[in-house]
């Protein structure tokens, strides 16, 4: 059982010091620019006892050391990612003499691995889950060490075992499995991924040289090298998404730290990125998030190593970033949200674990002192702000996103279509410190004149040949991102360097590769384009342009077509991501730009309850499978299986084959899920944040005018006075009916609950049900 501290104190901010501006060469012609500014809030671990930290999941929860003793785990009791109060427990230990442990990995679902000495002098590999579990060695056999090192969520661990070492995974029961053959070969595993991707080294039998491998099922791939005559190279550590990271040596005969992009840019598909260093002769990374942001260790040009953090193509030297009263020697791990864990020091006092984490109060991803009076962002650290976006709305207390869209001749969006999305936003259920909900979208259309030709050049960024984005955008952002007074101003560099930091940017244009495709978008970053140009009303009507406006806006900020999946035309999931949703629809006049706010229960759709139904709002109809398609309301029983009753326990339907050219998919598990807590704000983060880099980008699988028009025409199968649309009138009709009567009169076509047919959902509709349910 776990043994916890009974003490639970609170950390003191510290707050910190403007920092030390750095001279770096942004990406892609970009000009030489100290480009970043970020604080930090330091928490001194070690005040509780940690002698140091190791890793950090995307809830804050930090493992490590207690002062050369037993395992920790420390949780932000708050949860809201700020580093005000905590408490750490400890983890225990295998029973015996010796009585230590440490731990090494966390996973997003909590789970701990790492390693605790027997009371045989043995080290064994251990996980914590609801309890330390041994994963052995088994003593009567085998008396050599075995080490965990990293833990995914599905409970598999991964490490080393041996004198050789040699690279290990053990299964969620506890199995050992050796990852290759052991005999002559030697080698670690140093984390894995919730997909199962294990990294780490190996050395081959005979052969010189250690090699950084990637490890799926099976099949090892050498990541290979930044050069040099012999291969030396490791890799530490691999996100979700696939980033990898770690070291290797260089044509120079240098040890430079790499970072390796999952699906491959322009520039690095499938390759080694050398990140270089602080202008020393070495670097190695050991951390890695899912927006590409890497720490290690690297040394300068006086000699030192010092800790870094990379992000945007640019190495920064961490300790210029932190309060001077803290020192970070080894940052070991980078969470989604930019907090960083490792090894350091306060000033005057020994070996501590630090936790940093970005002084954004609002988590916007915009730094507070972006968004405070009197400050903004200096672009160039010269003294003078480039942008201030207090000026511009901004608030270090309220979530803020900034927008400019630019448009093609007669395919600007309407202000109608802008306002929804804009009142979207602000009443999104998202909490604030300022103690408002919402989100304040910033949107700026700006210039409206650009030329209305079809965008069909496509550039392949993925190496498959296969044109993923129009060759078009990168030249137009170039020659319009920014006011026309801003590209004009002596200083327009600096201006658009710093509005590049903050905003996301839009193209209106027509067409793009030949297709009625409604849009394209990073996922996530910063770039994306809405193509109405091919559909009915050319440019597409207001309501057309929101939702599509708010799709792909929503790629940018994360999110995919199921939400946290790629699974579309989810019948539980309510949102403008979904397909279904993404436009307006004459079965539903209700219908409004929305991201999901709840999680709806999972379908199974070999087991579908026809009684429990969707578990949604009756105000809401959707459309299911299987063909041909129906319009249900997501209140209420459904006849999943068409056979006349909506009783049945355990029902069989593709629920989401809307239509006959979507490839068949029975048995699938369709989850909801709950859009805003899941959006991510920050620009300058992710992976897709310099010019001319798409690699993310979602591929050629948008909404079409085809699509559209064909949901458009579905019609409901159900009987006006059938309001939850069962097949039946009866009394499980009235709860439905009630929720959509005082949602508000809603104009409606063919729509179940308008039961006197006048169009209408409103009062004068109750003697009709009245008389409907005496009827039957």
């Amino acid at each position: 059982m776990l043994r916890q501290f009974s003490q639970r104190w609170t950390m003191g901010r510290v707050w910190l010091w403007q920092w030390v501006g750095m001279v770096g060469t942004a990406l892609l012609g970009a000009p030489t620019v100290s480009a970043f500014q970020e604080l930090y809030y330091v928490t001194d671990l070690g005040a509780q006892g940690a002698e140091t930290a190791r890793d950090i999941n995307e809830f804050g929860v930090v493992v490590g050391t207690i002062l050369g003793s037993h395992a920790y785990a420390y949780f932000d009791l708050d949860g809201d990612l700020v580093a005000d109060a905590g408490e750490l427990i400890d983890l225990g230990a295998l029973p015996g003499q010796y009585d230590r442990s440490d731990a090494y990995g966390v996973s997003s679902t909590g789970q701990i691995a790492g390693w605790s000495r027997s009371d045989a002098d043995v080290n064994h590999a251990i996980k914590w889950s609801g309890g330390l579990i041994d994963l052995g060695p088994d003593e009567v056999e085998d008396f050599d060490p075995h080490y965990a090192t990293a833990i995914n969520a599905s409970g598999i661990a991964v490490g080393r075992w041996g004198s050789g070492p040699w690279p290990a995974l053990w299964t969620s029961g506890g199995t050992r499995v050796d990852l290759w053959d052991p005999v002559g070969n030697t080698g670690g595993a140093n984390d894995i991924n919730d997909t199962s991707q294990v990294v780490g080294w190996r050395n081959y039998a005979g052969q010189s040289g250690r090699f950084a491998f990637l490890w799926k099922g099976g099949s090892t791939t050498n990541l290979g090298q930044l050069g040099g005559a012999v291969q030396w190279a490791e890799a530490t550590a691999i996100s979700s998404f696939g980033f990898i990271v770690g070291w290797s040596n260089t044509a120079g005969g240098e040890t430079h730290a790499f970072l390796r992009v999952p699906h491959g840019a322009n520039s690095s598909a499938g390759t080694m990125i050398d990140l270089g260093t602080l202008g020393g002769n070495y670097s190695a990374a050991y951390g890695v998030n899912d927006r590409g942001q890497v720490v290690g260790v690297a040394r300068n040009q006086f000699d030192q190593d010092r800790a870094f953090v990379y992000t945007n193509g640019q190495m920064y030297d961490l300790n210029t970033l932190i309060s001077p009263n803290a020192t970070m020697e080894i940052p070991y791990a980078i969470n989604n949200q930019g907090q960083i864990v490792g090894l350091g020091h306060m000033t005057g006092q020994n070996q501590t674990g630090l936790l940093l984490t970005p002084n954004d109060a609002d988590g916007d991803g915009l730094f507070d002192v972006w968004e405070s009076q009197g400050g903004g962002i200096d672009f160039n650290s010269d003294g003078t702000i480039d942008l201030d976006l207090y000026a511009l709305g901004a608030r270090p207390d309220h979530k803020d996103l900034f927008l400019e869209i630019d448009a093609m001749v007669d395919r600007a969006p309407a202000a109608a279509a802008i306002n929804l999305v804009v009142a979207a936003f602000d009443a999104a259920p998202v909490n604030n410190p300022d103690g408002i909900q919402g989100i304040k979208l910033r949107a700026q259309v700006d210039e409206t004149d650009i030329p209305r030709v079809p965008w069909n050049a496509m550039i392949d960024i993925d190496g498959d040949t296969v044109g993923d984005w129009p060759a078009g955008f990168d030249p137009t952002k170039a020659a319009r991102f920014g006011t026309a007074a801003q590209r004009a101003h002596a200083s327009s560099a600096n201006i658009l360097g710093a509005k590049r930091w903050a905003y996301r940017y839009c193209i209106f244009a027509d067409t793009f590769a030949g297709s009625d495709w409604s849009g394209l978008a990073e996922l996530p970053g910063n770039d994306f384009i809405v193509t109405l140009g091919g559909w009915t009303t050319p440019g597409g009507t207001p309501l057309q342009q929101a939702g599509t406006l708010m799709h792909e806006l929503g790629h940018t900020l994360g999110l995919r077509h199921g939400g946290g999946d790629d699974i579309n035309h989810k019948p539980n999931y309510y949102s403008v991501m979904n397909y279904t949703f993404q436009t307006p629809k004459g079965w539903f006049p209700g219908w409004r730009p929305v991201y999901s706010r709840s999680v709806l229960p999972t379908l199974n759709e070999d087991e579908l309850n026809e009684l429990a139904g969707l578990s949604g709002s009756a105000a809401v109809p959707v459309e299911i499978g299987p063909l041909p398609s129906q319009i249900v309301r997501m209140s209420g029983a459904v006849d999943f299986n068409r056979n006349g009753v909506a009783t049945d326990g355990i029902a069989l339907a593709d629920l989401n084959r809307v239509r006959a050219n979507h490839a068949a998919s029975p048995g699938q598990i369709l989850r909801g899920f709950n859009d805003w807590p899941a959006l991510i704000y920050g620009v300058t983060g992710n992976g897709d944040f310099a010019e001319g880099e798409h690699s993310s980008a979602i591929g050629l699988e948008e909404l079409t005018a085809a699509e559209h028009e064909a949901s458009d025409a579905t019609e409901f199968a159900c009987d006006p006075c059938d309001v939850n649309c069962d097949g039946t009138v009866n009394g499980f009709d009235i709860d439905p009916f009630v929720e959509l009567l005082t949602s508000a009169a809603t104009p409606c076509e063919s729509c179940a609950g308008d039961v006197n047919g006048d169009g209408t959902v409103d009062g004068f509709d109750i003697d009709a049900l009245v008389e409907c349910l005496i009827g039957a």
